[in-house]
């Protein structure tokens, strides 16, 4: 992996973004999106090519009724996420309908990420990603036992420790996919305490339990925007 430390973090690592989607313009292309403050490096990717090719979701839900909280929602509301619609780039659908169940999204999230791998095996997976304020990592939160993120499921479903996030109900990738899926990662990690872990990534001396982030060692082509 690459640590890039610059005073314009949001605008570097969203020429990342838009110069990875033009590598492969003529590549079937799986563009999954994490929420929060990773959201932020979209406009600065507003140039990249955005049609058809081009299947985007988010990389982990948060399991809620109300629709500001959901990450997907929240990405359809953004310039980047109406564009590309406009432009053609279909969609995985994870918006929570009062009949779902946090069970039912997962499974819809896994057998559609299965559906895209089987329908284009050429295809290229890529994830914008960030570090929590624990080092979470995607929906992948510490100190979780009872869920195994190194297994065979390419999607988990769990509630959290108690108080350990505000939304404790939550569907996401699992270290799994991402250290096996992933093509293309561009991190985004910003503030002081963010800067542990960046230190631990760029040492090497973590674990994924302690810190679940620290999956980014295993996996390829991943570049980490933070600030100088």
């Amino acid at each position: 992996m690459e640590i890039i430390r610059t005073n314009t973090p949001t605008q570097d690592a969203g020429k990342r973004l838009t110069e990875v989607l033009r590598a492969h313009q003529k590549t079937p292309i799986l563009l999954l999106l994490s929420g929060g403050s990773a959201f932020s490096i979209l406009p600065y990717a507003m140039s990249a090519p955005l049609d058809e090719r081009i299947t985007i979701s988010v990389l982990d839900e948060r399991f809620t009724h109300d629709p500001a909280g959901q990450n997907f929602t929240q990405l359809q509301t953004t310039t980047f996420g109406n564009d590309a619609l406009q432009k053609g780039a279909r969609m995985i659908d994870l918006t929570i309908k009062q009949e779902d169940s946090r069970e039912s999204v997962a499974e819809r999230f896994a057998q559609a990420l299965r559906d895209w791998s089987a329908a284009h095996p050429d295809g290229v997976v890529v994830a914008t990603m960030g570090i929590g304020t624990d080092g979470h990592t995607a929906g992948i939160m510490p100190h979780v036992e009872e869920v195994d993120f190194d297994g065979a499921e390419w999607v988990v479903d769990y509630t959290v420790p108690l108080g350990a996030n505000p939304f404790p109900e939550r569907i996401t990738v699992t270290h799994t996919f991402l250290s096996t899926m992933v093509n293309h990662a561009i991190v985004y990690a910003i503030g002081d305490e963010k800067q542990p872990y960046v230190s631990t990534l760029e040492e090497g001396d973590g674990d994924r339990q302690e810190m679940p982030a620290y999956i980014l060692r295993s996996m390829r082509d991943v570049v980490l925007y933070t600030t100088a």
